[in-house]
């Protein structure tokens, strides 16, 4: 008994070392630590495939109040992988520092992606949302419908300027067929990019519309993308005809690639 008592104390002992050691190894709590006096522009990503328009400021006092509301993120080394969760935060922006680095972090879902890479485990109960920071950067998040061509308004003449060989020149100034190919480009679904749009490629072509007050007025073409004359960029959801393709239909010019915008 006397020996079976021994070794009992020493498990015992061995034991309370053991969780001695282990409660030493606290687990640590980090966060971003952002120094938002070196930050020079901050910008909120858009999500094409979600309609979420994006946005970027360089006022120094929106970026502190974002910055500060990000630097109480709290977080820790990721534990194991977490499954998607429907309607959870996910969002993406890029801080822009004055020595011209910048640095992108990615939310999504409960975890917070960093610039080298590596997934956290966020163990924040509340931080801030894509909606409010885009409330600060003064954009509405989710994109609206808008449209082409302002039906109030009367077109006298209509061309088409290729910035590609895949398309030539093409002009019309009857006054019946730029209604009909103006009333047409309005029933495709298109939604606002609010001025912004991360991902512009370079235009592959443009019209312009004359009005009968004299106004000359450009769209650009680039891809599913129009920009038009007021700085509103547009997506087209419905992608079934391509605009470039259609006005050579229409304006009896020749367009060798099906594909261009």
């Amino acid at each position: 008994m006397r020996k079976i008592s021994k070794n009992l104390l020493f498990i015992v002992v061995t034991l309370m070392i053991v969780a001695s050691s282990c409660g030493e190894k606290e687990e640590k709590i980090l966060r971003l630590n952002i120094p938002k006096e070196e930050v020079e522009e901050f910008e909120l990503l858009p999500d094409a495939d979600y309609h979420l328009n994006g946005g970027k400021t360089s006022n120094q006092e929106t970026i502190q109040e974002i910055v500060d509301q990000l630097n109480q993120i709290e977080f820790r080394s990721r534990r194991k992988e977490k499954e998607a969760v429907a309607g959870g935060i996910c969002y993406t922006f890029i801080i822009k520092y004055k020595n011209k680095e910048q640095s992108k972090y990615h939310i999504y879902n409960g975890e917070i992606w960093m610039p080298d890479g590596s997934r956290q485990e966020i163990i924040s109960q509340d931080y801030p949302n894509a909606s409010y920071i885009a409330d600060l950067l003064g954009i509405k998040r989710r994109a609206e419908f808008g449209r082409i061509w302002d039906p109030d308004k009367t077109g006298v003449k209509l061309e088409y300027f290729p910035l590609t060989e895949a398309s030539e020149y093409g002009v019309t100034e009857d006054k019946e067929q730029i209604r009909t190919i103006l009333d047409r480009l309005n029933m495709y679904s298109c939604l606002e990019c609010q001025n912004y749009k991360s991902d512009y490629d370079s235009p592959t072509g443009y019209f312009t519309v004359t009005c009968e007050d004299g106004t000359v007025l450009k769209y650009e073409i680039s891809g599913f993308y129009v920009h038009c004359p007021d700085g509103i960029w547009l997506e087209r959801i419905d992608r079934s005809l391509r605009i470039t393709s259609y006005l050579s239909q229409e304006l009896g010019f020749r367009c060798t690639d099906p594909n261009v915008g």
